[in-house]
């Protein structure tokens, strides 16, 4: 399973390694069939190189959930991992030199995952602030029909805090 970054890890683990993997669960993924948001792209890119500091990254990730679950940031269970975030963004020396765009639609092969018959379940945000949702949900249909994709309302780019329940139910039933 992968999440956020991680299902983009976790997709290309898999396309290099299929006879490793059984099922692949990806919630929220980035790259893997569209590409991410000039605007968020400009304003991560700012937040994180330009004088980052705890209060400017804390409000960067506030635009990751719902207005109404920003709240649940600075609570248990997610306070210690956007702490982590925060606390390792503000001493990270981000280069330019080493950032490497992505192509417009993402930059997985998804032919190789599709041609092993693995079975996917890919869990996307509607609203979500780094990527067109609803696009990136019809490009998994077309590239992996017979993957199971699931489109969350109500839901940001963090959908596991947005929608926890949902998503821990659909996870629950992919990995029965």
């Amino acid at each position: 399973m992968g999440a956020l970054r991680g299902s983009w890890i976790a997709t290309h683990y898999t396309i290099a390694f299929p006879e490793r993997v059984d099922r692949l669960a990806l919630m929220c993924p980035i790259g893997i069939v569209s590409g991410l948001r000039p605007s968020w792209v400009f304003r991560a890119l700012t937040t994180m190189s330009v004088r980052p500091t705890d209060r400017r990254v804390a409000s960067f990730l506030d635009t990751m959930v719902m207005p109404t679950n920003r709240r649940l940031l600075r609570q248990e269970p997610w306070r210690p991992m956007m702490q982590q975030f925060a606390s390792g963004a503000v001493g990270f020396k981000f280069s330019l030199s080493n950032a490497r765009p992505t192509r417009r639609r993402g930059d997985c092969d998804l032919r190789r995952l599709s041609s092993a018959r693995i079975r996917v379940l890919a869990i996307v945000a509607k609203d979500e602030s780094l990527y067109n949702g609803p696009t990136a949900a019809t490009r998994f249909r077309q590239q992996l029909p017979e993957a199971r994709i699931e489109f969350v309302n109500d839901a940001n780019h963090m959908v596991m805090v947005d929608q926890t329940e949902i998503v821990e139910k659909l996870l629950a039933d992919f990995f029965e």
